[in-house]
């Protein structure tokens, strides 16, 4: 199963956590009890680590006998704007429908039989199997009203002994049963042992043998945020640690959206044209990533600049990496 599972994952590569232990071992804990909670939500603001903790317990839990199969859908409804960075779409229609969802459970979970079934039967007898054998369901990114209207009541008919981990930036207290397990930002600690990481991830000697009293600026001032974090030590690599300071100093006090708001307006602007293209199509490419072959039409660069736009996307912490030596994917 272990294989299979990890295929399904989206980060395709083991993240490096700071400062959850204890939150992952109560999350694998909550989902592998043989009883109630049946549904758990890891939950917290936008950039805290949601996706990785949720990754990091299945990686544990796709060797364990606890479940048959493991599923990973994700629910993410996002889009890019020049002005206001990543921000998810509040739409009237959940992004995630009860039929798409179910036609995403029946394949991971290899229920072919029942693709073809109307709906109602579809559900009715996938509810069956998934109350028969106990399976873990991941949905990830469950982030509207609409998607809770929508899709909560199915899953929670799902469960027993099958568990459901969803991640979400809002909370479950109103559903009797549902734990949450909130994440909060980093400690001082563990912000300055992610910056030293991300800088020797990214050959910044200088950042990595800095001070702590100097890496201690960034924590105060942008707090501990990990994607925040990350997204300013790829703003170092072209400006200077005061400079990037006295940048965030200007929006200090303002709400973590606005935050983000401004560090993403600040990384765009240090990109040059070719960049700014290239990161403006990538919302087109699949979020488990595309090759250069994908994206070459979508921008309209030649070779040599979509090379040297990609080198620029992710020395900022714009665009990750993923796939193998052989066969690179962006998203």
């Amino acid at each position: 199963m272990e294989t299979r599972v990890l295929g399904r994952l989206e980060i395709k590569e083991p993240p490096r956590l700071f400062g959850v232990g204890d939150k992952l071992s109560e999350l694998t804990a909550a989902l592998t009890t043989g009883e109630s909670p049946w549904l758990v939500a890891v939950v917290g603001i936008g950039g805290i680590g949601k996706t990785s903790l949720a990754d990091a317990a299945v990686r544990a839990l796709s060797t364990s006998p606890a479940f048959s199969d493991i599923a990973w859908i994700s629910a993410r409804q996002e889009r890019f704007t020049l002005w206001g960075g990543i921000q998810a779409e509040e739409e009237a229609s959940p992004a995630l429908t009860i039929e798409t969802l179910l036609d995403a459970l029946i394949e991971q979970f290899g229920f072919q039989d029942l693709a073809r079934l109307p709906l109602a039967q579809k559900r009715e007898s996938l509810r069956a199997r998934l109350k028969v054998q106990p399976h873990l369901v991941v949905v990830d990114n469950l982030e509207t009203a609409a998607d809770y209207r929508a899709l909560i009541p199915a899953l929670r008919d799902l469960v027993n002994p099958t568990k459901l981990l969803i991640t979400s930036r809002h909370s479950l207290h109103d559903y009797p049963g549902a734990q949450s397990l909130s994440l909060d930002e980093l400690s001082a600690g563990d912000s300055l042992a992610l910056l030293r990481h991300e800088a020797g991830e990214r050959g910044m000697a200088d950042l990595g043998a800095a001070s702590d009293e100097l890496l201690l600026q960034v924590h105060q001032v942008a707090g501990g945020n990990p994607l925040a974090l990350k997204l300013l030590v790829g703003q170092m690599h072209t400006l200077s640690l005061p400079q990037v300071l006295d940048d965030l100093r200007e929006a200090r006090g303002q709400s973590i959206e606005d935050l983000y708001r401004f560090i993403y307006w600040r990384s765009w602007q240090l990109l040059n044209d070719e960049s700014r293209r290239l990161l403006a199509v990538m919302p087109l490419v699949a979020e488990s990533g595309g090759g250069l072959e994908q994206m070459a039409p979508l921008s309209e660069l030649d070779p040599a600049q979509m090379t040297a736009a990609l080198r620029q996307l992710v020395t900022l912490c714009l665009v990750n990496v993923q796939g193998t030596l052989e066969a690179r994917r962006y998203n």
